[in-house]
């Protein structure tokens, strides 16, 4: 009875997950599969609904590689972030679910939007982070970070005047990692110090 409980008390909250997110309509379907196989398993057991929803959520991100980070899906499901991840955690290894690395070109895009970028800027950021990658500068970074710090440079080539407290705001990272990232990017990129010389004598 529990179990039948437990997943009836689920489908709301994850129709109601899914709106808020904005996210397709085949992630819903995954995330209730995922959820009602974890039913099954008794996985729940022993465990609050809301925490195990909440670690399938993130985990069908991840497996689809959609820039969604552990603090809006703690947000939207009301989940602390440390317990949504250990969630995750307990539902990917018992289901043995493989999760994707997360690809820093997905947030730039996303950021980008949010911060009403200029095309040409975040194609400029999508540069830096593929060259980046294929130096690999990105490996065991994070990838919020080196998202923002290629928009950070990105706008300062193309003279969008963003601040790194607005980047750090919309990448939901610190001030520090963006400023990080981007001594980090600049320093392994020597072409980028010459574009932004170039930048600031044009401004």
């Amino acid at each position: 009875m529990k179990d039948v409980y437990a997943l009836n008390n689920s489908h709301g909250a994850i129709k109601r997950i899914v709106s808020v997110l904005g996210l397709p309509g085949y992630v819903e379907e995954e995330i209730s599969r995922i959820y009602t196989e974890a039913v099954q398993r008794g996985l729940v057991r022993g465990h609050s609904t809301e925490a195990v929803v909440a670690g399938v959520v993130y985990a069908v991100l991840r497996m689809y590689d959609i820039p969604r980070t552990l603090n809006e899906v703690s947000e939207v499901t009301g989940i602390d972030k440390k317990k949504v991840a250990k969630n995750f955690k307990y539902v990917s290894r018992n289901l043995n679910i493989r999760t994707l690395p997360i690809d820093p070109m997905n947030y730039v895009t996303r950021f980008a939007s949010e911060l009403k970028l200029e095309p040409k800027t975040q194609t400029k950021a999508l540069d830096i982070v593929q060259i980046a990658t294929k130096e690999e500068i990105t490996s065991g970074r994070s990838p919020k970070g080196i998202a923002a710090g290629a928009l950070y440079i990105a706008s300062k080539i193309h003279n969008e005047k963003k601040t790194q407290a607005e980047i750090a705001k919309v990448a939901d990272v610190t001030e520090v990692t963006v400023r990080n990232s981007y001594k980090e990017l600049i320093d392994s990129l020597s072409f980028l110090d010459k574009e932004m010389e170039k930048a600031r004598a044009e401004a």
